[in-house]
């Protein structure tokens, strides 16, 4: 669902009806849940309920941006560190019935989703590499099964200019290969 649309659903009846236990309930559930902090703010910007029990208040002294942007109707988001993580940052405006009631902080840790994207180019990095190495060994094989019907018939004109008039080149290789070795065999037979 849509996280604004959700967000309000959960929290505009707590904030218009000053319920603030309600609230603080719900904001410790999503953190037991998800190990994620969230920050509810009044229209004022003061703090509802909030989540970050580690004391460092980051979700509220360095994002005051994104709460701002939610305070004036605008959904943000923003990747940042948080004590040398990777964090994820989303702040979305709450309204009710039309009118701004305030702001959800939400931030967790994306190490997790990096690490994935990083497995994911580890991945696609090993599935080129496979393919590179597959196609030099196709192109290898398709050189010399194009060279190989050359180099026979190189040899056969090599003896047939040293003397040896018998010499007839072998009719394998790709269809033009076949072709010359044909008009040289006629050749051949015509000067012996």
């Amino acid at each position: 669902r849509d996280i604004p649309a959700t967000v309000n659903a959960l929290t505009s009846e707590d904030i218009e009806r000053h319920r603030s236990t309600d609230l603080s309930s719900r904001v410790a559930r999503y953190h037991a849940s998800t190990g994620g902090e969230v920050s509810v703010v009044d229209t004022s910007g003061r703090i509802i309920a909030m989540s970050d029990y580690d004391g460092d208040h980051d979700a509220n002294t360095e994002d005051v941006g994104l709460v701002q942007a939610a305070l004036a109707g605008r959904p943000v988001s923003a990747f940042g560190s948080d004590e040398g993580r990777p964090w994820a940052m989303a702040a979305v405006p709450i309204s009710d019935g039309g009118e701004p009631a305030g702001a959800v902080l939400l931030g967790i840790s994306s190490g997790s989703t990096l690490d994935r994207v990083h497995d994911i180019w580890l991945a696609l990095g090993v599935f080129g590499a496979g393919l590179l190495l597959l196609s030099g060994v196709l192109g290898l094989w398709l050189a010399r099964s194009l060279t190989r019907p050359l180099k026979r018939l190189e040899m056969t004109v090599t003896r047939f200019a040293e003397g040896d008039l018998a010499a007839r080149a072998s009719l394998a290789g790709p269809a033009e290969m076949r072709d010359l070795a044909d008009r040289f065999n006629h050749m051949a037979g015509r000067l012996d």
